[in-house]
């Protein structure tokens, strides 16, 4: 009998770049660069490679969502920019990328069954396995869409 095999988050992630041909690099030296955060992803052809710093990332989780952001460059479309881009089109696409993996991640459901059973913002994002950050950009996100199904409540 075959025993099932469980892979913890990170580990899926991972699995998933392996799966999709994308090489995982840690170099701490990208955070000696204004343009770098703590990741990025660079594609060529059918190839990618997602480079991040490990001594940037404070746990688990935030790896996690470090990881993911950069994956959802690759996953979204027109979600590659060129460092030679204007700020306002790299922030334009940065947005874009954010809202998807924010929506991803943190479903109106889920967040308004948190609401209604006053969940902290911690509790959401450990129930979530997101950052704090993430729940934030979640409330401003589904903002007018929260206030439209919180006052229906009433």
């Amino acid at each position: 009998m075959k025993q099932k095999v469980y892979l913890s988050n990170i580990e899926q992630i991972e699995q998933w770049l392996y799966d999709h041909n994308v090489k995982l690099i840690e170099d701490n030296s990208i955070m000696n660069y204004d343009c770098f955060d703590k990741a990025f992803i660079v594609k060529y052809k059918d190839a990618a490679c997602l480079v991040y710093a490990p001594g940037a990332i404070l746990n688990n989780v935030e790896k996690r969502c470090v990881l993911l952001h950069e994956i959802y460059h690759l996953i979204t479309k027109n979600g590659f920019y060129y460092l030679s881009d204007s700020p306002q089109k790299r922030k334009m696409i940065e947005g874009k990328v954010r809202n998807r993996m924010v929506k991803d991640l943190v479903p109106i459901e889920k967040l308004m069954y948190f609401i209604d059973h006053k969940y902290t913002q911690y509790e959401m994002a450990k129930e979530l396995d997101v950052t704090e950050d993430i729940i934030v950009e979640a409330y401003q996100i589904y903002y007018a869409r929260l206030l439209q199904l919180l006052e229906g409540a009433f």
